[in-house]
């Protein structure tokens, strides 16, 4: 697995690679389902509009290529 740093020093054509862009394929599924295994009803995002209720739906339809 490649470190945080290692990514970081790469360079931008290397980043493009099918085997970096299957990585992340990976670690966002992977992070998807924890999230998605979560109870919860509201998003508070950084910037945007609060999500009061429903939100756990429209999260799951946001990431629903990496479940």
């Amino acid at each position: 697995m490649i470190s945080f740093t290692e990514l970081l020093n790469l360079q931008n054509c290397l980043l493009m690679t099918d085997d970096f862009r299957s990585a992340v394929h990976r670690a966002m599924s992977r992070d998807t389902k924890v999230v998605a295994a979560w109870d919860f009803d509201r998003i508070i995002p950084c910037h945007g509009d609060v999500v009061d209720t429903g939100g756990k739906q429209i999260w799951l339809d946001a990431f629903k290529m990496y479940l």
